[in-house]
């Protein structure tokens, strides 16, 4: 090779190596622009004093914890529709500020229950106050034998179909590391996804930690219209003489069978509402383009029975999220130029049943999915006494290396004095957790903003607005505000990290997103 050529080549590689150089800073200075002046104001707006006027009443006892479906429920809605109006933002919903789903609530008819156990010439009845079905059906079972899986196996391989069978397994418990469902339950749903590929007739748990009942057999169930149901089903026994028993059987083929009969009575249709709001963009072009920021409305709502408070206010989980949802609202609602991008404001029901809300906005959405360029999701906002020391100052993105949106925050966090981080094991853990995961499966870059992830009361009657850590959750939510900016302000679409093989199935379907543009 002549020495010209050496030369040339040197050339070109050294240009593509500072092209290749200047591509990839360009990437990382892609978020890290000052907001104007207008804007930066704007976000003094969000104090505190406006964040606990907001959460007291939403986690009020006079909304009894927002149960899906319920009064409390509806009357949380009209409040952020109320303030939506008051934000001068623009209705996008069907109706007024609404999107409204008419859905069928089932029940069970609790006349005709009958659960057994037969085996060694005994039989072993479950009462219904110890007995859950994941789903409210009509099952017939009759003497069906038992097939015995210990929860410890990991794989099913070499295990015969059980068509025709029931398999039982016990519910795994791990003392001393909080809460056991929270623990096991990855495990757990790998452990289910093995039990159903055998195709038995139905699954059956056995869990020593609910013998003091399991309370939610006769709770109404909501289903999305169209929605198909997992089978086989699986069901929840805290019967202590079926407990016992179980320990003597031996894994693989009991001798024992199985019967159960339950029967749904006719559904009930229910009229159920995301709250939805638009900031239209002022670019010509990019205007059509959309950055969403969402947060579920509902709670868990009323305990049925027990003498300690019954209401379950669901405070941070999730009246945290919507409060900061409306402060942006109100603060960026004042801007006389707005960002480039449009903003969707959407308060999801039913994310504590399936994430109801969020799935059907999705097959229904009311602005095109393929110029939804980003959604963050807030939840649990307030509480800094988390499990795993205190949060204050800091905040974590679920995914948060999934895609460039960790990459927003960080720019923003570092601006707002807020630590922006993963959160160890609690990122990946919790990213298909909340209604963010409705729109990463469609391919948008969608997150969850959390400040603690497991804290005192989660999902319990003392989750009140009086523990909220408001002067934190202000600079949170300001935060939050500045990166929802940055991407509203970029003409640049945040991507996938197609580095990490977890975020690989999104990144997918955001190309065939694109394909359909």
């Amino acid at each position: 090779m002549s020495r010209s050529r050496v030369r040339l080549l040197a050339l070109c590689i050294f240009l593509t190596l500072e092209i290749s150089g200047r591509s990839t800073a360009q990437t990382g200075r892609a978020w890290r622009f000052p907001l104007p002046e207008p804007m930066v104001r704007a976000l003094d707006s969000i104090t505190a004093p406006s964040l606990r006027s907001h959460v007291s009443f939403l986690a009020s006892d006079a909304l009894q914890g927002r149960a899906t479906p319920s009064t409390g429920q509806d009357t949380a809605a009209e409040y952020i529709a109320a303030q939506f109006r008051k934000a001068g933002l623009e209705p996008v919903g069907s109706s007024d500020y609404f999107q409204v789903s008419i859905m069928p609530e089932s029940r069970p008819d609790c006349a005709g229950f009958k659960c057994e156990f037969s085996l060694r010439g005994r039989s072993l009845t479950v009462a219904r106050e110890h007995f859950a079905l994941d789903t409210v059906t009509t099952l017939d079972i009759e003497g069906a034998p038992v097939f015995k899986i210990s929860f410890g196996r990991r794989s099913t391989e070499g295990l015969p179909s059980l068509s025709g069978k029931v398999l039982v397994a016990a519910a795994p418990y791990f003392p001393g590391k909080g809460t056991a469902g929270e623990e096991f339950s990855p495990e757990w749903r790998q452990f289910v996804s093995h039990a159903r590929s055998l195709s038995p007739d139905l699954i059956v748990w056995v869990d020593r930690q609910s013998m003091d009942g399991l309370s939610y057999f006769d709770t109404p169930r909501l289903r999305m219209p169209g929605g198909g149901q997992h089978r086989p089903h699986t069901a929840m026994i805290g019967e202590p003489s079926v407990a016992q028993a179980l320990d003597e059987l031996p894994d693989g083929e009991t001798g024992a069978t199985f019967s159960l009969h339950v029967r749904e009575a006719p559904p009930v249709q229910r009229r159920l509402r995301n709250v939805a709001a638009i900031l239209r963009g002022s670019d010509p072009v990019l205007c059509d383009t959309f950055v969403l920021l969402t947060a579920h409305y509902d709670g868990t709502g009323p305990i049925a029975s027990g003498s300690q408070d019954r209401i379950w206010n669901a405070a941070n989980d999730n009246a945290s999220g919507v409060a900061a949802l409306l402060d942006v609202a109100l603060a960026l609602g004042t801007l006389k130029e707005k960002p480039r991008r449009s903003l969707v404001f959407l308060t999801f029901f039913g994310e504590e049943d399936g994430m109801l809300g969020s799935r059907y906005y999705a097959k229904h959405p009311l602005v095109p999915i393929r110029n939804t360029i980003a959604a963050i999701n807030l939840e649990q906002l307030g509480r800094t006494d988390a499990a795993e020391g205190d949060q204050a100052g800091k905040a974590s993105i679920t995914g948060y290396d999934y895609s460039e949106i960790g990459e927003v925050f960080k720019s923003a966090g570092e601006r707002s004095g807020i630590a922006i981080s993963g959160n160890g094991l609690n990122s990946d853990k919790y990213f298909m957790a909340s209604d963010n995961i409705v729109f990463a499966e469609l391919g948008v870059p969608a997150h969850t903003l959390c400040v603690s992830y497991m804290y005192p009361d989660y999902h319990g009657a003392r989750d009140h607005w009086d523990k909220i850590d408001f002067d934190n959750m202000a600079g949170v939510t300001r935060m939050a505000a500045r990166a929802l900016l940055l991407l509203a302000l970029s003409d640049r679409d945040p991507l996938w990290n197609t580095s990490n093989p977890r975020a690989a199935r999104f990144s997918e379907a955001r190309g065939r997103r694109s394909e359909s543009r």
